[in-house]
């Protein structure tokens, strides 16, 4: 596999795969573009550019999981090292590409990405009638912490990643449930739907990453989509047509009705932002917290609403920059798929379409580097 770093400052159409991209209002500077052989799963944290980019001492990915390994890149931007895995599903990496978590066959394993096993955690003993499937798990970004909830029992159990038992919770219907972990690695926000008790409410738990419960917050509906704040001091929560702002004690600042239902959300990292997409008329909308105001809402001129999901939706820590990608179709009959970058207001800054699928974006604190990434290819850019 061959890796190319770019240093035109020009915006370069990449023949092979892009079609056509399109630079209004900003530079953007293709840095770095990468092929993979196995389809791409998860992209470690991108590290902001420096001065000393340029000379090369670092790069900003430290690695890229496929469906078969792990690849680690050196300061070059090179891969320095492939890990071999199996059973991707039940595989994490954590945001800092520094550990790594197995779920395998009765036991997660944690180790470092040099390999080097750090501690085993039994999930099953001889007596129980527990399965593997019975378990869902997710490991902090900092790689310090690992929640594994069990929907047969209804526990959840919180882990620090020597092994140790710190807590364990006892909680009604947990499956189909969501972890979410706030990029300090200190909260852990998790959606429960509630679809196994013919409910007509889900509801939201939050947690320190030590297993002490915050609150809880039940909401009409049971489909609903959430995100957390860098450091959690925000959560946003979406459903049934309304969105809602908690603080970490629980208090609702914010509510916002909608005419539409939301099929993202994204939450700046400073928490002041939210940006979501509606499916309905492909339009993304960017709500300013302090003010409770929309402040704008864009269509996106993309293909038919209907057949054309949203696959990606991204926004920076002070919510300069939000990226964007719409499919053309859904699942395995997608093709083809479009690209955005908009500023904060609403300015569009980059379009492109790509002949390929499962297009998702990658975004550093600042917003000014970015990377996306397709089924098997990788491009980070960066807007000057």
């Amino acid at each position: 596999m061959k890796y190319q770093f770019v240093k035109s400052k020009h915006i370069l159409v990449l023949i092979m795969l892009l079609s056509y991209p399109i630079s209004l209002r900003a530079s953007i500077q293709l840095m770095w573009q990468k092929s993979f052989k196995n389809p791409i799963i998860q992209v470690s944290e991108i590290n902001e550019l420096t001065e000393e980019y340029q000379k090369g001492p670092s790069f900003l990915i430290k690695a890229v999981m496929t469906t078969k390994n792990i690849n680690f890149f050196n300061a070059k931007g090179q891969i320095d090292k492939t890990l071999a895995i199996k059973n991707y599903f039940n595989q994490r990496l954590s945001n800092d590409g520094h550990t790594i978590a197995i779920l395998e066959e009765q036991k997660i394993l944690i180790s470092h990405a040099d390999n080097k096993l750090i501690a085993e955690i039994p999930l099953i003993d001889k007596q129980s009638v527990v399965l593997p499937q019975h378990f869902y798990f997710e490991l902090s970004p900092d790689g310090q912490s690992l929640v594994l909830v069990n929907w047969f029992l209804n526990t959840i159990c919180f882990y620090h990643n020597d092994g140790k038992l710190i807590k364990i919770q006892q909680i009604d219907d947990l499956k189909k449930s969501i972890i979410s972990f706030s990029k300090d690695s200190k909260y852990v926000l998790i959606n429960i739907p509630n679809w196994e008790q013919n409910k007509q409410q889900g509801y939201f738990l939050l947690f320190t990453h030590k297993g002490e419960k915050l609150w809880s917050f039940e909401h009409q509906g049971r489909d609903a989509v959430s995100d957390i704040s860098y450091s959690g001091k925000n959560i946003v929560i979406a459903a049934n047509k309304n969105i809602f702002l908690l603080d970490k004690s629980g208090n609702i600042k914010l509510k916002k009705s909608l005419t539409d239902p939301i099929s993202q959300l994204r939450i700046s990292g400073d928490g002041n932002y939210s940006v979501y997409s509606a499916l309905s008329d492909h339009s993304i909308s960017l709500l300013d917290h302090s003010k409770n105001e929309i402040l704008w809402t864009k269509k996106l001129k993309t293909f038919d609403s209907i057949n054309s999901p949203f696959t990606s939706l991204e926004i920076s820590d002070t919510a300069s920059h939000i990226a964007v990608a719409v499919g053309k179709h859904w699942g395995e009959r997608n093709t083809e798929s479009l690209f955005f970058i908009y500023d904060r207001k609403s300015n569009m800054l980059f379009k492109q379409k790509i002949s390929d699928s499962n297009i998702r974006a990658y975004m550093g604190k600042t917003g000014k580097n970015i990377l996306f990434h397709t089924r098997k290819k990788a491009y980070l850019y960066q807007i000057k």
